[in-house]
């Protein structure tokens, strides 16, 4: 047995002397050539190249007379570490994408000679009613550039008394305003007013189907009447108004003139005849304390006025209507109700019950019959004319006015007596509001100064001029 297990011994020193001197021919990593004659690691190459180890356990069995040779799982054979040297870790930075800039383009525009300024528009006096189109904007001056004073909506109609070939110049609610041609229409056509003649030429209007009844002074009989007769004329409403730089060689408006040559055949005064008289009156829609004071001023300087009231006037201050007439002034008709709209807004029955409720109220209660009559805010109707006219009452307008109406804005006195010394002219017909601070001061120099200008104050016919 002892000489069986030597020669096994000796057997496996053979085989592991043969293995030694195997491996020891082989080339190593950095000899192995390539076909190209490169230099590879055949590890990485070829991994089924494992070499075979020969095991000879001690647990053989004896008895054994071969030797069993029993192949292991292939694996491979570990390679030399290269050591790696570690690298930095680097941080991920993350950059917005930035578009590149469009380089801005400058222009540089040649050199141009310096423009002139657009000459102003140049306006010629008309003396037309005109319709808004559409809702227009009231302008300051004669451009969009100006601002605007307010809107008037469409349909309005408004007085055209200046036109150039892109603006109107208009008048609405006694101020001056411009208005854009492109959004009016007219609705009464007249000539362009030559400011140095005394007179315009009268426009031929055609003649209204039913004509109305000359003016008797009295109350008529309505018996003779009805409103059938005068429902087809036209009821289109005409806002007066007029411009105060556009005069004649009398200093007379020359609107107030052409409105006189349209309408004076429905009974209408818009001025009077061109003599060295003129006649003032007083609007009284109601009482704000100072008709008291301008009565004393009348009555110190000889003066008689005509006093427009309306209903709220009349009922709430008799003593000053008795006042008014035993001091030997005129009375006139200014409605009831004073529609900001106009009385061609109202029915001809609303119209004729307005003005009827005022005049049996005054007749009854005083025992004056009116026989003048003021539209409020001067806007009528060729119907409405023809309504006073069968009623038998004389519409009675101006050709002096200035905003004084509003009590919380009250013009300065003294621009204000200028104003009214500086427009007097033969035949005019001056409009001053009684509820006025500003014409209850002025008034007692008017006076004066009027009559050392060569002018006198005469009282307003009953039944027109």
């Amino acid at each position: 047995m002892k000489s069986i297990r030597f020669l096994k011994m000796m057997l496996a020193g053979t085989v592991v002397s043969m293995m030694l001197c195997s491996c020891a021919n082989e080339p190593t990593i950095d000899q192995l050539p390539t076909a190209t004659g490169e230099i590879v690691n055949p590890y990485e190459t070829d991994k089924s190249t494992a070499g075979v180890i020969i095991d000879i356990s001690e647990s053989a069995k004896e008895g054994t007379s071969e030797q069993q040779v029993s192949p292991e799982p292939q694996t491979e054979e570990p390679t030399a570490e290269v050591p790696v040297t570690p690298q930095p870790e680097i941080e991920t930075v993350t950059t917005p994408v930035v578009e590149p800039e469009t380089p801005e383009v400058v222009t540089i525009p040649p050199t141009a000679e310096p423009q002139t300024p657009a000459p102003a528009p140049v306006f010629s006096d008309v003396a037309q009613i005109v319709r808004t189109t559409s809702n227009l904007n009231l302008r300051t001056g004669p451009g969009t550039e100006y601002p605007s004073a307010g809107v008037v909506s469409k349909g309005t109609n408004v007085s055209r008394i200046a036109i150039s070939d892109t603006w109107s110049k208009v008048v609405y609610k006694g101020n001056e305003y411009y208005m854009s041609n492109s959004y009016l229409e007219l609705i009464t056509d007249g000539e362009t007013l030559d400011p140095n003649a005394t007179e315009p030429e009268p426009v031929t209007q055609p003649a209204p189907e039913t004509p109305p009844a000359p003016i008797s002074g009295d109350i008529m009989d309505f018996s003779g009447w009805s409103f059938d007769d005068l429902a087809t004329l036209d009821n289109t409403t005409v806002p007066f108004g007029y411009s105060a730089n556009s005069r004649d060689a009398l200093n007379r408006p020359t609107g107030s003139n052409y409105y006189n040559s349209l309408y004076r055949k429905y009974g209408a005064d818009f001025i009077a005849p061109a003599t060295p008289i003129i006649y003032l009156t007083m609007d009284e829609g109601y009482e704000a304390g100072y008709t008291p004071r301008i009565l004393d001023t009348l009555k110190e300087k000889g003066v008689h006025a005509t006093f427009f009231v309306t209903k709220q006037f009349v009922t709430g201050n008799p003593d000053l209507v008795w006042r008014m007439i035993n001091e030997g002034h005129r009375l006139g008709n200014h409605t009831c109700k004073h529609p900001s709209a106009g009385m061609p807004s109202l029915s001809l029955q609303e119209q004729y019950d307005d003005i009827m409720w005022l005049q049996n109220y005054v007749k009854d209660n005083f025992g004056y019959e009116m026989t003048l009559f003021r539209y409020p805010t001067g806007a009528f109707s060729i119907q409405s004319l023809a309504l006073l006219n069968k009623m038998g009452l004389r519409p009675v307008f101006w050709s002096f006015a200035h905003v004084d109406w509003d009590r919380n804005n009250q013009p300065d006195v003294a621009a204000s007596l200028e104003s009214a010394v500086g427009q007097v002219h033969p035949g005019a017909i001056y409009l001053l509001h009684a509820v006025s601070s500003t014409n209850t001061e002025m008034l007692g120099d008017f006076i004066d100064r009027v009559r050392a200008a060569g002018f006198e104050f005469g009282e307003m016919p009953a039944h027109g001029f």
